[in-house]
This record gives C-alpha cells, sequence and structure tokens, in this order.
C-alpha cells in the first residue's frame, strides 16, 4: 500500500529528478502473485487465543521487469526468489 509519506518523497523524488538526464538510466523492479487463494479457515471457542495459520507451499508466480526511456527492456517469471546467482544468470 502506498502511504501518504511514500507518496510524498516518491513526488519529491521527480521534482529533484526532473532535470536529469535518464537516456542510459534502466528502471527494474519485481513482484510476486499469488496463483491460487490458500484460504485457511479455523473455527474455535476463543478466537482471542487463535494462532494464524498460514498455508504451506503456496505457489506464487515472481515478474521482474525492466524499462528506460524507449520503453520496456525485458520481462521475466520466474518461480526461485531472485537472488545474485539467478539474477547474474537471466543477463
Amino acid at each position: 500500500m502506498l502511504t501518504v509519506d511514500k507518496k510524498n518523497r516518491r513526488i519529491q523524488w521527480a521534482k529533484d529528478h526532473k532535470d536529469d538526464d535518464f537516456i542510459q538510466t534502466i528502471f527494474t523492479d519485481e513482484s510476486s502473485f499469488q496463483l491460487f487463494r490458500n484460504t485457511v479457515r479455523r473455527w474455535t471457542k476463543n478466537p482471542n487465543n487463535a494462532l494464524k495459520l498460514v498455508p504451506k507451499n503456496r505457489q506464487k508466480v515472481r515478474v521482474w521487469g525492466a524499462i528506460n526511456m524507449k520503453g520496456v527492456l525485458s520481462c521475466h517469471t520466474f518461480r526461485c526468489n531472485l537472488s545474485g546467482p539467478y539474477y547474474v544468470h537471466t543477463h
């Protein structure tokens, strides 16, 4: 969720860099998407003492992309964590 503080910091960053030359700059980002809804339900007599259950082995797909001034450079989907060795392997 984008908080007001984070929004203001992004706006300030954009203002601070509006005259920068981004011709050789690449922006990248990654995100994870859960493939299936893993709802865990439990009924208890005393909900105040209930432990939060987290489903194991949630299936996710991760997406990693890059853009520059000319547009989209690349987009990769993968299931493993984006570690340093995997990052080097994708390039």
